[in-house]
């Protein structure tokens, strides 16, 4: 029978100190609230089911076939093809000369944010951040050791009003 050494405590990385996420940390302020009899609505949750979205029946369909016709596997790093030639498409309609190769087509928000910031932020750049913000904007700037610099919204949209 094998014996097994119990390892001592596993060491967190030191950016982990700068690190906050403000959208799950407000989760546990709101059971706070909810605590005291209070409704919370859950905003900061970007799941769609959980405010009652039921896909439409011709997206479960379409999906149920593309399985049974055997694509459930990996897609392309970039994404599908046709996908990309879509979104090329569209901008070139709208004047924006832009190719099928110049998309990525990333698994939700997060991660198109994620991969933008990765690609194109170093550490100790400076990034303009609109407020209010999206809170993963500045979660991933900490991560990067870059420093937001927020800006108002409302500031730009009154010189342009």
């Amino acid at each position: 029978m094998a014996t097994f050494k119990t390892a001592g405590p596993v060491p967190v990385a030191k950016r982990i100190g700068r690190f906050s996420h403000a959208i799950r940390n407000i989760v546990s302020h709101a059971r706070a609230v909810e605590a005291l009899g209070m409704r919370v609505r859950y905003l900061n949750i970007g799941d769609p089911v959980a405010f009652g979205y039921a896909p439409p029946p011709h997206l479960v369909e379409a999906t149920a076939r593309a399985m049974r016709d055997g694509h459930s596997g990996y897609l392309p790093s970039a994404g599908i093809l046709e996908a990309r030639q879509a979104v090329a498409g569209d901008h070139q309609a709208r004047g924006v000369p832009v190719t099928p190769d110049r998309v990525l087509i990333t698994s939700g928000t997060g991660e198109g944010i994620d991969v933008a910031l990765t690609s194109l932020v170093d550490e100790g750049d400076e990034v303009l951040v609109p407020t209010p913000t999206y809170p993963l904007y500045p979660a991933l700037l900490a991560t990067l050791s870059a420093r937001p610099v927020y800006y108002r919204t409302e500031d730009c949209l009154a010189r342009v009003g």
